[in-house]
């Protein structure tokens, strides 16, 4: 699956969330930045899908 699919980056944000809750913590403002930025690219990725598949 290639990286930045809207499937591929809604599975890196999990993986933050994920990683947290087995450690039993909150994540970090760094995760969050990271979580925050995911989901700014993913809402891009999936307009352009949505342009792609007009096509």
């Amino acid at each position: 699956m290639p990286k930045w699919t809207p499937a591929a980056i809604a599975a890196e944000q999990e993986a933050i969330l994920d990683r947290a809750q087995a450690e039993r913590r909150n994540i970090t403002p760094e995760e969050e930045q990271e979580y925050l930025k995911l989901k700014r690219l993913r809402r891009l990725a999936e307009e352009f899908m949505e342009g792609y598949e007009d096509d």
